[in-house]
């Protein structure tokens, strides 16, 4: 129903499902409520939905967690908090969350900057096989190349030209595959 955006019959069915304790009707319908597909707009309602999905471990919940104490939209603004959601959905190996989590650790989001964690989680995430998710292959591929970057300018760490056109490589040639697949 949601796919076929049919938000108006979904509701007291996903309300139902939430009621049993359901992580994943807790994460649609605090969608819906963040939305307004529905349902009345209530951020405060979204946020309480995707905790008690998060609290279940559900990662996409967690992920939203964080975007709503990073925004304060239906909570308190807290980086800290947002911060915490994210390496718990990074942990779960959300490739959404580890890219954020890589930006946290550069930028020294609700904490210190830590490059080393950073450049550690980004080789990680760019190792990463391409699949045929379109979201998760333009994470994967912005981490090969932001790793090019980084090794070709040293912001962060150490000068190294040979790194740098490793990961160029690697970006490239899978931008190539990856275009191809998604052409045809």
């Amino acid at each position: 129903m949601l796919s076929e955006e049919r938000y108006v019959e979904a509701g007291p069915l996903l309300e139902q499902a939430v009621e049993m304790g359901n992580a994943t009707a807790q994460l649609e319908l605090g969608n819906l409520y963040k939305d307004g597909n529905g349902v009345e707009i209530d951020p405060e309602m979204s946020a309480q939905l995707y905790m008690a999905s998060a609290a279940q471990g559900n990662s996409e919940a967690q992920y939203m967690c964080a975007e709503s104490y990073i925004s304060g939209r239906g909570v308190e603004r807290s980086e800290e908090k947002a911060v915490e959601y994210i390496k718990q959905c990074a942990e779960q190996g959300n490739i959404k969350c580890k890219a954020r989590l890589i930006m946290i650790y550069r930028s020294g989001i609700g904490g210190d900057v830590d490059n080393e964690k950073a450049i550690e989680l980004a080789e990680s995430l760019a190792s990463s096989t391409i699949d045929s998710d379109t979201v998760v292959a333009k994470v994967i591929l912005r981490a090969r190349v932001n790793l090019s970057r980084i090794y070709l300018f040293g912001d962060g760490a150490k000068v190294d030209t040979l790194e740098a056109y490793k990961w160029l490589l690697i970006y490239n040639e899978d931008k190539k595959i990856f275009g191809a697949r998604s052409q045809g």
